[in-house]
């Protein structure tokens, strides 16, 4: 069950503090590409569900590591 914020016009524009009480009340991971969730002043990890910041050196490698991979056994 995934909530994208770009599919939702009322929360695209939303402050990352609101994206993070949201995601604290949906008891939601936030995942994220904005670095400015790694500030646990303003973003305390014991106040969330997790915060998870990803990070690629472009769109091609990023889809690579969001890519499903097959199971190995």
């Amino acid at each position: 069950d995934v909530l994208y914020v770009v599919d939702e016009p009322d929360l695209r524009r939303a402050t990352d503090s609101e994206h993070f009480r949201l995601a604290r009340q949906f008891h939601r991971t936030l995942i994220t590409l904005d670095h400015d969730y790694l500030d646990d002043v303003a973003f305390p990890p014991e106040r969330s569900g997790g915060v998870l910041v990803l990070s690629a050196p472009d769109e091609e490698r990023l889809l690579l590591l969001l890519k499903p991979r097959p199971n190995s056994t």
